[in-house]
């Protein structure tokens, strides 16, 4: 199942984004696995507010967090702890310090690991030729997986720099090779691992 990450970064009431954000994730868990991440003024959608707006009033769909557990929505993350600010942002007139919803509070490099791994892809070289034809597509965000003759290139000697690179051990082994300590080795079991953590998976092959 693919994996989703909603960054809520919007206030209750100052638009329609908030809420459309939570009827997507709703939306979504039919068919990914949904994480939400609390940022900046979206952390005012946690407490209970009362919503005063000018144009229109919008319905008090927060309301609706408490039914996140029946979507299965589990994974619930805060970035900031700014519920406690002295002055909401525009649209929201007063708010209360009842909790609706309750959220893990992380830091900005966590809030970043959690971004980094609903972004990530797994790209498989397969041969050396593969690699240096395609080995620039990959981004910072993506894991490099060295499998079948693509474990050859574990003998250039810039490689073990590259946090992203994985090889295969089991076909390492088969071709007699070792790997420079720097290098990550992984199983077939660490692969399927990585196989279900990522969003999506390429295979490059030459």
């Amino acid at each position: 199942m693919t994996q989703l990450l909603f960054i809520l970064s919007n206030p209750p009431g100052s638009s329609v984004y908030a809420q459309e954000a939570f009827d997507a994730a709703l939306a979504g868990s039919a068919f990914s696995n949904i994480a939400m991440l609390f940022v900046a003024a979206g952390c005012l959608q946690l407490i209970e507010p009362r919503l005063e707006t000018a144009a229109h009033q919008r319905k008090d769909f927060q309301r609706g967090f408490l039914a996140l557990p029946d979507y299965d929505i589990q994974d619930i993350f805060l970035l900031r702890p700014i519920l406690q600010r002295s002055s909401p942002p525009n649209g929201v007139a007063r708010c209360s310090t009842r909790v609706a919803l309750s959220a893990r509070n992380i830091g900005p490099d966590r809030a970043r690991r959690q971004r980094a791994q609903f972004l990530m892809i797994l790209h498989t070289f397969n041969s050396l030729n593969a690699y240096r034809l395609h080995g620039h597509r990959p981004s910072d965000h993506d894991l490099i997986l060295l499998i079948e003759d693509g474990v050859f290139l574990v003998g250039e000697p810039n490689l073990g720099r590259d946090h992203r690179i994985r090889v295969l051990s089991e076909d390492l082994d088969q071709r007699g090779l070792r790997a420079p300590s720097a290098i990550t080795l992984i199983s077939y079991q660490d692969w399927v691992r990585l196989t279900t953590e990522s969003q999506h998976c390429v295979s490059w092959t030459g």
